[in-house]
C-alpha cells in the first residue's frame, strides 16, 4: 500500500544491489472486491517484487516475512493459517521458480504475537541475473473461526518482506533488500454469494419461466 510513502528498501555492497518493493500491479482489496471469504483457502494477502541491480547477479537465500496487523493485541494468527510464498515468475537464471512454484516451506500454525517474523529459505537459492527481477506472492488460508475485522480495519497492509538476503554471484558479498511497511490492503468477507444473470445491456436472451407440463422448453441461450 504505497499511498503513505515509499514502501521499498535497497541494500548495496560493492556491485551487489537488492531492491524489494510492493507489486503495484496487484491492487488493494476492498469490500466490493474482497481478497476472499471466511474459511477460504489460497487467499492472496500480498505481492512484492525483488530486483537485482545491474552491477552483479544475486543468489537469494532467505526471505523474512513480518506480521504487520495493526490492531492492538491481534496478529495474522487470528485470521489465517498455512502462510506460504510462491513465485509469480519469471523463472530464475537456472530455470527454477517459474510462476506457481513454492518458495520455502509452508508455515502451518502461525504465532499469535504482534510483528512476528517468519523465515522462508528457498532451496535451491533463487539465482538472479544482474538487472533481473522476480515476483513473489504471499498466500494463506482463512480460518473458519476468523474475525475479518482484524484485517479489514488495517489500511496499511498486514504483512511485508522485512528482509530479503542475497549473496553476489561473482563476489560472494552479501546484501539485504528491506521493507518496513505492509503490502496490499486485505479484505476478508463474512460470506460469498454467486449470482448468474444476463446484464441489462447484454443481447443475450433472458431466463424463461417454464410452465408446468411444458415440453422441450428452452431455459437459456
Amino acid at each position: 500500500h504505497l499511498s503513505d510513502g515509499d514502501n521499498s528498501g535497497t541494500s548495496q555492497n560493492a556491485g551487489l544491489t537488492i531492491t524489494v518493493s510492493e507489486n503495484v500491479a496487484v491492487a488493494d482489496a476492498t469490500g466490493p472486491n474482497s481478497s476472499g471469504v471466511v474459511g477460504e483457502q489460497n487467499v492472496l494477502i500480498g505481492s512484492f517484487v525483488i530486483n537485482a541491480g545491474v552491477g552483479e547477479g544475486a543468489d537469494i537465500y532467505e526471505i523474512w516475512m513480518t506480521d504487520d496487523v495493526g490492531l492492538s493485541g491481534q496478529s495474522l494468527a487470528t485470521v489465517f493459517q498455512n502462510l506460504r510464498l510462491e513465485s509469480g515468475g519469471p523463472a530464475d537464471a537456472n530455470g527454477n521458480y517459474a510462476a506457481g512454484t513454492s518458495i520455502g516451506i509452508t508455515r502451518g500454525s502461525l504465532i499469535n504475537t504482534s510483528y512476528t517474523s517468519y523465515h522462508f529459505i528457498p532451496s535451491p537459492a533463487i539465482k538472479m541475473h544482474a538487472g533481473s527481477q522476480i515476483y513473489v506472492n504471499v498466500w494463506a488460508d482463512v480460518l473458519n473461526s476468523a474475525d475479518p475485522s482484524v484485517v479489514n480495519s488495517d489500511d496499511n497492509g498486514i504483512i511485508y518482506p522485512s528482509t530479503v538476503g542475497a549473496y553476489g554471484t561473482d563476489t560472494g558479498n552479501s546484501a539485504n533488500g528491506t521493507m518496513s511497511r505492509g503490502l496490499q490492503n486485505v479484505f476478508i468477507a463474512q460470506q460469498g454469494e454467486l449470482r448468474v444473470e444476463a446484464p441489462a445491456t447484454s443481447a443475450q436472451v433472458w431466463t424463461r419461466i417454464v410452465a408446468a407440463g411444458e415440453q422441450d422448453a428452452e431455459l437459456f441461450r
